[in-house]
């Protein structure tokens, strides 16, 4: 279930494991003056064995698009699989909040999101955890989200 708790997101959390760490590596995200990307707060994503919400709100914590989707579970359905109930789940949450990337009158070629946040089921080693981080990255790429 998704509530809106209307708690103001705290400045202190920790960087996304797809951030940049400090030897350079992981997922770069685009640079926030590019006026082609529409920036939003949070995207969350809870990639469950039997479906995927996402969820897309404001600085505020209000709740501005849903998406759901199947599972994401990649040791259900396959990397594959996982990868696109991602892109679904996100795709269906963008297309809720009215704002798509290279379509209508925005003109951004994608959404960056300040956080974001993933629970995924399966994740029970640390190969597990590079699986999910692999197949996350990948989604994202693919919905054109930072």
């Amino acid at each position: 279930m998704i509530t809106n708790t209307k708690q103001p997101y705290p400045d202190h959390l920790p960087p996304s494991p797809l951030s940049p760490d400090k030897k350079g590596q992981g997922k770069s995200s685009p640079s926030r003056k590019d006026d082609q990307w529409l920036t939003l707060p949070l995207l969350a994503v809870d990639g469950g064995a039997t479906k995927t919400l996402a969820a897309i709100t404001d600085e505020k914590g209000t709740i501005l698009g849903t998406g759901i989707s199947g599972t994401s579970n990649y040791q259900v359905i396959g990397e594959d699989g996982a990868r696109l109930s991602i892109i679904e789940a996100i795709k269906e949450a963008l297309s809720n909040l009215g704002k798509k990337p290279n379509e209508g009158d925005s003109g951004a070629k994608g959404i960056a999101f300040q956080r974001a946040v993933f629970a995924i089921a399966g994740i029970d080693t640390t190969a597990d955890l590079e699986i999910a981080r692999k197949i996350v990255k990948d989604a994202l790429d693919e919905a054109k989200v930072s």
